[in-house]
């Protein structure tokens, strides 16, 4: 499942297992083990971090695609690499993805697809939380910032868990959301998982703060203490950046573009107008809207700014008779529509205008 590490990669790896503090070894997987509590603990994030918040700003983070990649080889769901919080300090990217199981490295697991190496090492899968990235994307799509072995916060069940990007998917198709027997199991004590059956549901989120690498990390093992007091230090950072507002516009509603879509006609069934919609999307749909694709993710408005009021425009519409109907003012319609002119002169059939009596400062 797992292509080999180039050799600058590896000799990364192996450089750092020269200077690693010694390793912390944790108990054995097995499935329902009664030590899974223990093992979570280790690398869990700590109780002041509030993982509700974190979460709901991963899942409205959706205007900056990065990349696409199938959940699964075989008819699965395309995932979308976001890169919302490259702007924040500390800087991210994110996806929100399945698990499936990774059973590679110096201590495989009886999968039928394990290897005996890792792509930056030889690491224990039953020992290290490691999470995994599709190989195309390194160094292209992500420019480079994300590095072996970085930190991921990645939340599933509700809880945060600390991992380094241990791993590299190079099957074809490449597929994206899968992590290692130990952190599986962690995340998911009674789903049974094992080394041929992971979490299927789209429902971990993955934040990977790929200039973040912890010390101790050695070929097989890693020092899970660094890792835990690295990403204590950062989470809080990335907590405090949300709530200080460094990251962009957080998205209010959401839409993925399906087969025969046309921008007009998403405004008109999402009841976001046509200007909000290119607003809320821009770098993301072209000027006429010629390069829509199915699977495309969308945002029909930014929070703060989301007119779910609208109309759309009939042969034969005028400013003056729509604001009438709508019961507010002129003045208030063309506020909110920043793309018609003063004399109105440019609307069109179809055209979805935003029709509130909220002012909305876009």
């Amino acid at each position: 499942m797992m292509m080999k590490a180039s050799f600058v990669f590896l000799a990364i790896a192996m450089a750092a297992s020269v200077s690693a503090a010694p390793a912390q070894d944790l108990p054995t997987v097995h499935p329902m083990n009664s030590t899974i509590a223990k093992r979570a603990a280790a690398f869990q994030a700590a109780s002041d971090i509030d993982v509700a918040q974190i979460l709901a700003a991963v899942k409205a983070a959706t205007k900056d695609p990065l990349a696409q990649f199938l959940s699964d080889a075989e008819g699965g769901q395309k995932v979308t690499i976001f890169g919302d919080f490259m702007v924040n300090n500390p800087k991210a990217m994110s996806f929100i993805a399945d698990m499936d199981v990774d059973c590679d490295g110096s201590a495989t697991c009886g999968s039928s697809t394990d290897q005996s190496a890792t792509a930056f090492g030889d690491l224990n899968a039953m020992k290290v939380p490691f999470y995994v990235i599709p190989e195309t994307f390194l160094g292209k799509e992500d420019s480079g910032f994300v590095e072996p072995n970085s930190l991921g916060a990645i939340i599933c069940g509700g809880k945060m868990f600390y991992a380094i990007m241990g791993d590299t998917n190079g099957s074809n198709p490449q597929v994206i959301g899968e992590g290692s027997i130990l952190l599986a199991q962690t995340c998911f004590p009674n789903d049974n998982i094992g080394p041929d059956n992971g979490h299927d549901p789209l429902d971990v989120a993955y934040i990977v703060f790929g200039d973040k690498v912890p010390s101790g990390v050695g070929e097989e093992t890693i020092d899970i203490q660094a890792l835990k007091t690295l990403g204590d230090t950062t989470l809080r950072a990335f907590q405090e950046s949300l709530s200080s507002g460094q990251s962009q516009t957080q998205c209010a509603r959401s839409y993925t573009v399906r087969s025969g879509d046309l921008c007009d006609a998403i405004s008109a069934a999402q009841h976001a107008s046509t200007f909000q919609l290119a607003n809320a999307n821009q770098g993301v749909i072209n000027a006429d809207c010629s390069n829509l694709a199915v699977g495309m993710p969308l945002c029909l408005g930014d929070l703060g700014k989301d007119c779910s009021t609208v109309t759309v425009v009939k042969s034969g519409d005028e400013c003056a008779t729509i604001a009438n109907k709508a019961g507010i003012p002129l003045a208030t319609l063309l506020h909110n529509n920043p793309n018609v002119d003063a004399d109105c002169s440019n609307i069109y059939p179809g055209e979805v205008l935003c029709t509130s009596g909220q002012l909305f400062n876009y």
